[in-house]
Protein backbone atom coordinates (compact mmCIF):
# COMPACT_ATOMS: atom_id res chain seq x y z
CA UNK A 1 0.00 0.00 0.00
CA UNK A 2 2.77 2.35 0.91
CA UNK A 3 4.58 1.71 -2.53
CA UNK A 4 1.38 2.36 -4.63
CA UNK A 5 0.61 5.61 -2.35
CA UNK A 6 4.11 7.01 -3.30
CA UNK A 7 3.48 6.21 -7.29
CA UNK A 8 0.49 7.89 -7.41
CA UNK A 9 1.94 11.40 -5.70
CA UNK A 10 4.86 10.75 -8.28
CA UNK A 11 2.36 10.97 -11.06
CA UNK A 12 0.20 13.52 -9.78
CA UNK A 13 3.50 15.90 -9.45
CA UNK A 14 4.51 15.06 -13.35
CA UNK A 15 0.40 15.95 -14.16
CA UNK A 16 0.72 19.32 -12.79
CA UNK A 17 4.36 20.37 -14.63
CA UNK A 18 3.17 19.21 -17.49
CA UNK A 19 -0.22 21.63 -16.85
CA UNK A 20 1.65 24.36 -16.57
CA UNK A 21 4.08 24.22 -19.41
CA UNK A 22 1.07 23.51 -21.21
CA UNK A 23 -0.62 26.85 -20.07
CA UNK A 24 2.45 28.68 -20.85
CA UNK A 25 2.95 27.44 -24.28
CA UNK A 26 -0.80 28.39 -24.76
CA UNK A 27 -0.59 32.00 -23.43
CA UNK A 28 2.21 33.55 -24.83
CA UNK A 29 1.91 36.31 -22.27
CA UNK A 30 2.43 34.47 -19.02
CA UNK A 31 5.83 33.33 -17.84
CA UNK A 32 7.31 36.80 -19.34
CA UNK A 33 9.69 38.98 -17.96
CA UNK A 34 8.52 42.50 -18.29
CA UNK A 35 11.58 44.70 -19.48
CA UNK A 36 11.32 48.44 -18.69
CA UNK A 37 11.85 50.51 -21.67
CA UNK A 38 14.67 53.07 -21.88
CA UNK A 39 13.58 56.71 -23.02
CA UNK A 40 15.92 58.66 -25.44
CA UNK A 41 17.52 61.71 -24.37
CA UNK A 42 15.23 63.95 -26.65
CA UNK A 43 12.33 62.04 -24.52
CA UNK A 44 13.28 62.44 -20.46
CA UNK A 45 11.56 64.93 -18.46
CA UNK A 46 13.83 67.32 -16.48
CA UNK A 47 11.94 67.18 -13.04
CA UNK A 48 12.76 63.12 -13.20
CA UNK A 49 16.30 63.42 -13.44
CA UNK A 50 18.92 65.37 -10.81
CA UNK A 51 20.67 68.02 -12.69
CA UNK A 52 23.48 69.96 -11.15
CA UNK A 53 24.82 73.39 -11.40
CA UNK A 54 27.58 74.39 -13.00
CA UNK A 55 30.90 74.97 -11.09
CA UNK A 56 34.14 76.81 -12.35
CA UNK A 57 35.95 74.54 -9.54
CA UNK A 58 35.02 72.45 -6.99
CA UNK A 59 38.41 71.81 -5.13
CA UNK A 60 40.71 74.51 -3.79
CA UNK A 61 43.65 75.00 -4.68
CA UNK A 62 43.41 73.22 -8.25
CA UNK A 63 46.34 70.63 -8.97
CA UNK A 64 49.65 70.89 -6.75
CA UNK A 65 49.86 74.59 -5.58
CA UNK A 66 50.51 74.97 -1.62
CA UNK A 67 47.25 75.17 0.45
CA UNK A 68 45.52 77.67 1.68
CA UNK A 69 47.56 79.12 4.51
CA UNK A 70 45.54 80.05 7.61
CA UNK A 71 45.97 81.57 10.61
CA UNK A 72 45.67 80.18 13.84
CA UNK A 73 42.03 80.88 15.71
CA UNK A 74 41.17 83.39 12.69
CA UNK A 75 38.01 82.02 10.98
CA UNK A 76 38.94 80.91 7.16
CA UNK A 77 36.77 80.32 4.39
CA UNK A 78 36.73 79.92 0.29
CA UNK A 79 33.50 80.45 -2.16
CA UNK A 80 32.85 77.67 -4.71
CA UNK A 81 31.23 79.82 -7.58
CA UNK A 82 28.27 78.37 -9.60
CA UNK A 83 25.37 78.98 -11.96
CA UNK A 84 22.42 76.93 -13.06
CA UNK A 85 22.66 76.29 -16.67
CA UNK A 86 19.06 74.30 -16.82
CA UNK A 87 15.79 75.38 -17.98
CA UNK A 88 14.43 73.95 -14.90
CA UNK A 89 15.05 74.63 -10.87
CA UNK A 90 18.01 72.92 -9.31
CA UNK A 91 16.90 72.01 -5.84
CA UNK A 92 20.02 71.11 -3.50
CA UNK A 93 20.89 71.06 0.30
CA UNK A 94 24.17 69.91 2.71
CA UNK A 95 23.94 66.03 2.52
CA UNK A 96 27.22 66.30 5.59
CA UNK A 97 30.29 67.69 6.65
CA UNK A 98 34.07 66.53 7.16
CA UNK A 99 34.19 68.41 10.98
CA UNK A 100 31.65 70.19 13.53
CA UNK A 101 33.67 72.71 12.69
CA UNK A 102 32.75 73.49 9.40
CA UNK A 103 29.48 75.79 8.46
CA UNK A 104 28.36 75.69 4.51
CA UNK A 105 26.11 78.65 3.20
CA UNK A 106 24.44 79.74 -0.22
CA UNK A 107 24.81 83.40 -1.44
CA UNK A 108 22.41 83.64 -4.41
CA UNK A 109 23.61 86.76 -6.75
CA UNK A 110 20.29 87.65 -9.00
CA UNK A 111 21.42 88.98 -12.14
CA UNK A 112 19.40 92.21 -11.96
CA UNK A 113 21.84 93.06 -8.82
CA UNK A 114 23.48 96.72 -9.58
CA UNK A 115 27.06 94.78 -8.44
CA UNK A 116 26.82 93.23 -12.33
CA UNK A 117 26.95 96.57 -13.71
CA UNK A 118 29.27 98.15 -11.28
CA UNK A 119 32.41 96.05 -9.77
CA UNK A 120 30.79 93.17 -11.03
CA UNK A 121 30.76 94.29 -14.88
CA UNK A 122 34.46 92.96 -15.54
CA UNK A 123 33.33 88.85 -14.67
CA UNK A 124 30.26 89.43 -17.73
CA UNK A 125 31.21 87.66 -20.83
CA UNK A 126 29.00 87.91 -23.68
CA UNK A 127 26.47 89.18 -21.52
CA UNK A 128 26.68 86.36 -18.75
CA UNK A 129 28.25 85.88 -15.53
CA UNK A 130 31.85 83.94 -16.44
CA UNK A 131 32.17 81.57 -13.54
CA UNK A 132 36.07 80.89 -14.10
CA UNK A 133 36.69 84.88 -13.46
CA UNK A 134 34.45 85.04 -10.89
CA UNK A 135 36.16 82.08 -9.01
CA UNK A 136 39.77 83.32 -9.75
CA UNK A 137 39.06 86.70 -8.05
CA UNK A 138 36.95 85.44 -5.42
CA UNK A 139 37.55 86.77 -2.28
CA UNK A 140 39.17 89.60 -3.67
CA UNK A 141 38.18 93.47 -3.14
CA UNK A 142 35.68 93.72 -5.46
CA UNK A 143 33.55 91.15 -3.83
CA UNK A 144 33.75 93.40 -0.46
CA UNK A 145 31.01 95.86 -1.12
CA UNK A 146 29.00 92.72 -2.68
CA UNK A 147 28.73 90.31 0.52
CA UNK A 148 27.24 93.03 2.54
CA UNK A 149 23.95 93.40 0.15
CA UNK A 150 23.45 89.44 0.07
CA UNK A 151 21.60 87.09 2.18
CA UNK A 152 22.99 83.99 3.17
CA UNK A 153 21.13 81.02 3.59
CA UNK A 154 22.99 78.24 6.07
CA UNK A 155 22.60 74.65 5.17
CA UNK A 156 22.50 72.90 8.19
CA UNK A 157 20.73 69.56 7.56
CA UNK A 158 19.41 67.06 5.05
CA UNK A 159 15.82 68.87 5.34
CA UNK A 160 17.49 72.20 4.51
CA UNK A 161 17.14 72.78 0.88
CA UNK A 162 17.93 75.76 -0.85
CA UNK A 163 16.40 76.10 -4.78
CA UNK A 164 18.31 77.52 -7.98
CA UNK A 165 15.98 79.20 -10.43
CA UNK A 166 17.22 78.78 -14.13
CA UNK A 167 20.00 80.89 -15.06
CA UNK A 168 20.69 81.87 -11.37
CA UNK A 169 24.53 82.31 -9.97
CA UNK A 170 25.21 82.07 -6.36
CA UNK A 171 28.12 80.59 -4.69
CA UNK A 172 28.40 78.35 -1.82
CA UNK A 173 30.95 79.14 1.17
CA UNK A 174 32.31 76.68 3.17
CA UNK A 175 33.80 78.34 6.29
CA UNK A 176 36.03 76.81 9.38
CA UNK A 177 37.32 77.60 12.45
CA UNK A 178 40.88 76.82 12.54
CA UNK A 179 41.30 75.92 15.90
CA UNK A 180 43.64 73.39 15.15
CA UNK A 181 47.31 73.70 14.19
CA UNK A 182 47.47 71.19 10.66
CA UNK A 183 47.31 70.86 7.24
CA UNK A 184 43.70 69.32 6.21
CA UNK A 185 41.37 69.04 3.79
CA UNK A 186 38.02 70.61 4.42
CA UNK A 187 35.04 69.50 2.78
CA UNK A 188 30.86 69.52 2.34
CA UNK A 189 29.19 67.33 0.66
CA UNK A 190 25.55 68.81 -0.93
CA UNK A 191 22.54 66.41 -2.76
CA UNK A 192 21.55 67.53 -5.67
CA UNK A 193 17.69 66.75 -7.17
CA UNK A 194 14.40 64.66 -5.79
CA UNK A 195 15.08 62.33 -3.01
CA UNK A 196 14.58 59.32 -5.00
CA UNK A 197 17.13 60.14 -7.61
CA UNK A 198 19.92 62.38 -5.49
CA UNK A 199 23.15 62.66 -6.66
CA UNK A 200 25.78 64.11 -4.83
CA UNK A 201 28.63 67.00 -5.08
CA UNK A 202 31.05 67.31 -3.14
CA UNK A 203 33.52 70.59 -2.48
CA UNK A 204 37.08 70.83 -0.80
CA UNK A 205 39.60 73.30 0.05
CA UNK A 206 43.05 72.09 1.09
CA UNK A 207 44.54 74.37 4.27
CA UNK A 208 47.60 74.76 6.00
CA UNK A 209 46.89 76.38 9.49
CA UNK A 210 49.82 78.03 10.84
CA UNK A 211 50.74 80.13 13.95
CA UNK A 212 51.05 82.98 13.87
CA UNK A 213 54.72 82.93 15.81
CA UNK A 214 57.26 79.79 15.64
CA UNK A 215 60.65 79.82 16.96
CA UNK A 216 63.64 77.92 15.09
CA UNK A 217 64.37 76.12 18.15
CA UNK A 218 63.13 74.40 21.19
CA UNK A 219 66.02 73.88 23.55
CA UNK A 220 69.20 75.37 22.95
CA UNK A 221 72.06 74.39 25.40
CA UNK A 222 74.79 77.42 25.52
CA UNK A 223 77.60 75.04 26.67
CA UNK A 224 79.56 74.79 29.76
CA UNK A 225 80.95 78.42 31.28
CA UNK A 226 83.45 78.57 33.83
CA UNK A 227 85.95 81.57 35.06
CA UNK A 228 88.99 80.48 32.45
CA UNK A 229 87.87 78.45 29.10
CA UNK A 230 84.58 79.70 28.60
CA UNK A 231 83.28 82.83 31.00
CA UNK A 232 80.16 83.48 28.57
CA UNK A 233 77.93 82.75 25.44
CA UNK A 234 75.87 84.06 22.79
CA UNK A 235 72.90 82.21 20.58
CA UNK A 236 70.59 84.29 18.23
CA UNK A 237 67.32 82.57 17.54
CA UNK A 238 65.07 82.82 14.61
CA UNK A 239 61.54 83.70 15.29
CA UNK A 240 58.89 83.72 12.25
CA UNK A 241 55.68 84.52 11.45
CA UNK A 242 54.54 82.08 8.65
CA UNK A 243 51.13 84.78 8.26
CA UNK A 244 51.74 88.31 9.26
CA UNK A 245 54.25 90.62 6.94
CA UNK A 246 53.69 93.95 8.99
CA UNK A 247 54.59 92.91 12.97
CA UNK A 248 57.63 95.16 13.99
CA UNK A 249 59.65 94.53 16.83
CA UNK A 250 57.58 96.67 19.08
CA UNK A 251 54.84 93.97 18.53
CA UNK A 252 57.24 91.26 20.06
CA UNK A 253 56.72 90.75 24.08
CA UNK A 254 59.78 88.59 24.70
CA UNK A 255 61.05 87.16 28.34
CA UNK A 256 63.19 84.83 30.06
CA UNK A 257 61.69 82.98 33.19
CA UNK A 258 64.06 83.07 35.66
CA UNK A 259 63.73 82.35 39.62
CA UNK A 260 66.65 84.57 40.07
CA UNK A 261 66.09 87.93 42.17
CA UNK A 262 67.40 91.28 39.84
CA UNK A 263 70.74 91.75 39.92
CA UNK A 264 71.74 88.06 39.97
CA UNK A 265 70.90 86.75 36.64
CA UNK A 266 73.19 84.79 34.20
CA UNK A 267 71.36 84.61 30.93
CA UNK A 268 69.85 87.63 29.39
CA UNK A 269 68.14 89.08 26.29
CA UNK A 270 70.91 90.66 24.84
CA UNK A 271 68.71 92.27 21.21
CA UNK A 272 66.01 91.74 19.02
CA UNK A 273 65.93 93.11 15.92
CA UNK A 274 64.25 92.76 12.20
CA UNK A 275 65.60 91.18 9.34
CA UNK A 276 66.98 93.11 6.63
CA UNK A 277 64.81 92.22 3.46
CA UNK A 278 67.95 90.56 1.66
CA UNK A 279 68.04 88.27 5.25
CA UNK A 280 64.53 87.66 4.59
CA UNK A 281 64.69 87.04 1.26
CA UNK A 282 67.47 84.21 2.04
CA UNK A 283 65.21 82.61 5.06
CA UNK A 284 62.52 81.68 2.65
CA UNK A 285 64.63 80.38 0.26
CA UNK A 286 66.10 77.94 3.06
CA UNK A 287 62.87 77.28 5.00
CA UNK A 288 59.43 74.88 3.76
CA UNK A 289 57.48 77.04 5.96
CA UNK A 290 55.77 80.14 4.62
CA UNK A 291 57.75 83.01 6.29
CA UNK A 292 56.34 86.65 6.21
CA UNK A 293 58.38 88.21 8.68
CA UNK A 294 61.34 87.49 10.62
CA UNK A 295 63.19 88.44 13.61
CA UNK A 296 66.26 87.47 15.53
CA UNK A 297 66.81 87.38 19.45
CA UNK A 298 70.04 87.13 20.66
CA UNK A 299 70.77 85.54 24.31
CA UNK A 300 73.57 85.79 26.04
CA UNK A 301 75.17 83.92 29.21
CA UNK A 302 77.86 84.91 31.72
CA UNK A 303 79.34 82.83 34.35
CA UNK A 304 78.89 84.99 36.83
CA UNK A 305 75.76 87.49 37.22
CA UNK A 306 75.46 89.96 35.07
CA UNK A 307 75.50 92.58 37.26
CA UNK A 308 78.86 91.26 39.22
CA UNK A 309 79.20 88.71 42.12
CA UNK A 310 79.96 85.05 42.54
CA UNK A 311 78.29 82.80 40.41
CA UNK A 312 75.42 80.40 40.78
CA UNK A 313 77.37 77.11 40.52
CA UNK A 314 75.48 74.10 38.77
CA UNK A 315 72.91 74.10 36.07
CA UNK A 316 71.05 77.21 34.52
CA UNK A 317 67.56 76.51 32.99
CA UNK A 318 65.55 79.44 31.58
CA UNK A 319 62.92 79.50 29.55
CA UNK A 320 62.05 81.85 26.40
CA UNK A 321 58.98 83.27 26.18
CA UNK A 322 57.64 85.33 22.87
CA UNK A 323 54.32 86.59 22.31
CA UNK A 324 52.43 89.20 20.36
CA UNK A 325 51.18 92.75 22.17
CA UNK A 326 48.55 92.83 19.60
CA UNK A 327 45.18 92.73 20.40
CA UNK A 328 43.04 92.12 17.38
CA UNK A 329 44.91 88.19 18.24
CA UNK A 330 42.55 85.96 20.32
CA UNK A 331 44.87 85.32 23.52
CA UNK A 332 44.76 81.51 22.20
CA UNK A 333 47.02 82.18 19.46
CA UNK A 334 49.37 85.31 21.02
CA UNK A 335 52.20 82.46 22.14
CA UNK A 336 54.88 80.73 19.86
CA UNK A 337 55.97 77.40 21.70
CA UNK A 338 58.95 78.27 24.11
CA UNK A 339 62.53 77.38 24.22
CA UNK A 340 64.35 75.88 26.72
CA UNK A 341 67.50 77.70 27.51
CA UNK A 342 70.54 75.90 29.44
CA UNK A 343 73.80 76.45 30.29
CA UNK A 344 76.21 75.12 33.24
CA UNK A 345 78.61 76.95 35.51
CA UNK A 346 81.34 74.98 36.47
CA UNK A 347 83.25 76.46 40.13
CA UNK A 348 85.54 74.54 42.67
CA UNK A 349 82.73 72.13 43.19
CA UNK A 350 81.12 69.53 41.73
CA UNK A 351 78.02 67.65 42.44
CA UNK A 352 77.56 63.80 41.57
CA UNK A 353 75.05 61.79 41.05
CA UNK A 354 72.75 63.95 38.80
CA UNK A 355 71.32 63.07 35.61
CA UNK A 356 72.83 64.73 32.03
CA UNK A 357 70.79 67.89 32.64
CA UNK A 358 72.26 68.10 36.29
CA UNK A 359 69.06 67.22 37.34
CA UNK A 360 68.56 65.01 41.18
CA UNK A 361 66.11 62.50 40.31
CA UNK A 362 63.09 61.82 42.56
CA UNK A 363 61.59 59.58 40.00
CA UNK A 364 57.75 58.54 39.99
CA UNK A 365 56.54 57.69 43.47
CA UNK A 366 52.84 57.56 45.61
CA UNK A 367 51.90 60.35 47.30
CA UNK A 368 50.85 58.81 50.21
CA UNK A 369 54.46 57.18 50.38
CA UNK A 370 56.88 59.98 49.50
CA UNK A 371 60.32 60.03 47.78
CA UNK A 372 64.45 60.00 49.01
CA UNK A 373 67.31 60.75 46.55
CA UNK A 374 71.64 61.44 47.36
CA UNK A 375 74.22 63.31 45.34
CA UNK A 376 77.52 64.23 46.28
CA UNK A 377 79.35 67.51 46.57
CA UNK A 378 83.21 66.82 45.19
CA UNK A 379 85.79 69.44 46.04
CA UNK A 380 89.64 69.28 46.47
CA UNK A 381 89.32 71.79 49.53
CA UNK A 382 88.30 69.86 52.71
CA UNK A 383 87.73 72.94 54.75
CA UNK A 384 84.76 74.20 52.71
CA UNK A 385 82.22 75.41 54.32
CA UNK A 386 79.25 74.13 52.93
CA UNK A 387 75.27 75.01 54.60
CA UNK A 388 71.40 74.15 52.85
CA UNK A 389 69.92 77.29 52.27
CA UNK A 390 66.56 75.84 53.30
CA UNK A 391 64.75 79.93 52.72
CA UNK A 392 65.06 79.61 48.98
CA UNK A 393 65.14 75.80 48.94
CA UNK A 394 62.12 73.56 47.54
CA UNK A 395 59.66 73.65 50.83
CA UNK A 396 58.40 70.39 50.49
CA UNK A 397 62.04 68.45 50.49
CA UNK A 398 63.47 68.13 53.96
CA UNK A 399 67.45 68.21 52.94
CA UNK A 400 70.69 66.82 55.15
CA UNK A 401 73.97 67.79 54.23
CA UNK A 402 77.13 65.78 55.89
CA UNK A 403 79.23 68.38 58.51
CA UNK A 404 82.83 66.81 57.23
CA UNK A 405 83.40 65.54 53.98
CA UNK A 406 85.06 61.76 53.31
CA UNK A 407 88.33 61.53 51.16
CA UNK A 408 88.01 60.09 47.93
CA UNK A 409 91.52 60.05 46.26
CA UNK A 410 92.64 63.74 46.29
CA UNK A 411 89.04 64.93 46.45
CA UNK A 412 86.71 65.18 49.04
CA UNK A 413 82.90 64.15 48.81
CA UNK A 414 79.90 65.28 51.18
CA UNK A 415 76.60 63.38 51.04
CA UNK A 416 73.59 65.49 50.49
CA UNK A 417 69.96 63.71 50.96
CA UNK A 418 66.58 64.83 49.68
CA UNK A 419 63.65 63.46 51.41
CA UNK A 420 60.00 64.22 50.01
CA UNK A 421 57.80 63.65 52.94
CA UNK A 422 54.62 61.62 52.48
CA UNK A 423 51.92 63.98 51.67
CA UNK A 424 53.65 66.83 50.85
CA UNK A 425 53.82 67.20 47.23
CA UNK A 426 51.30 66.30 44.47
CA UNK A 427 51.69 65.82 40.83
CA UNK A 428 54.74 66.58 38.41
CA UNK A 429 57.61 68.70 39.64
CA UNK A 430 59.15 71.29 38.52
CA UNK A 431 56.02 73.03 36.80
CA UNK A 432 54.75 76.84 36.43
CA UNK A 433 52.97 77.42 39.25
CA UNK A 434 53.85 78.35 42.86
CA UNK A 435 56.27 76.50 44.65
CA UNK A 436 56.36 74.20 42.23
CA UNK A 437 58.11 76.89 39.93
CA UNK A 438 61.94 77.03 41.00
CA UNK A 439 61.85 73.41 42.13
CA UNK A 440 65.90 72.75 43.83
CA UNK A 441 68.29 72.85 46.52
CA UNK A 442 70.61 75.01 47.16
CA UNK A 443 73.76 75.09 48.88
CA UNK A 444 75.94 78.04 50.38
CA UNK A 445 80.05 78.14 50.40
CA UNK A 446 81.29 80.38 52.86
CA UNK A 447 84.34 81.50 53.35
CA UNK A 448 86.02 85.23 51.54
CA UNK A 449 84.11 84.26 48.30
CA UNK A 450 80.59 82.90 49.26
CA UNK A 451 78.56 81.80 46.54
CA UNK A 452 75.92 79.21 45.98
CA UNK A 453 75.19 75.71 44.25
CA UNK A 454 72.36 75.39 42.69
CA UNK A 455 70.60 71.42 42.67
CA UNK A 456 67.77 70.82 40.75
CA UNK A 457 65.27 68.72 41.44
CA UNK A 458 62.38 66.44 38.97
CA UNK A 459 60.05 64.36 40.04
CA UNK A 460 56.16 62.96 40.22
CA UNK A 461 53.90 62.36 42.99
CA UNK A 462 50.61 60.38 41.84
CA UNK A 463 47.42 60.18 43.99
Amino acid sequence: MKSWGWLAAVVLLVGVVFGITFMSNYDPEMGKVVQRTTKSAANVNPEETSLEPEFATKVFPPGDTDSLLQEYYKPGHHDYWMTNPHPTAIKFGLEGKKCTCTSVFYFKVPLDHAWWQGDGKGFLKNGKPDMTLLQEAQGGPKFAELEKTLKQIELTDKQSMVEMAPGEVGLVRMTWKNEKLQKDVMTATMWMGKPELRQYVRVEARINTAPLLMISDSAIDLGVLNSTGKPSAERQISVISPTRSNLEVADLNVRLTSARSVGKECVVVKEIRKASEAQLKQKQLESENPIRTLFFVTIGATWTPVSGGEPEIGPLVRRLEVSLKKTDVPEQARDALPVRIGCRVEGDIEVLGTDERGYLLLHRFERQDGSRAMVQLEARDAGLSLEVDRENSAPFVQVELDKRPKPFGDKFRWDLRAVVLPGKVSGEFPRSEGVYKDCAIFVKIGGEKPRTIRIPITGRADN
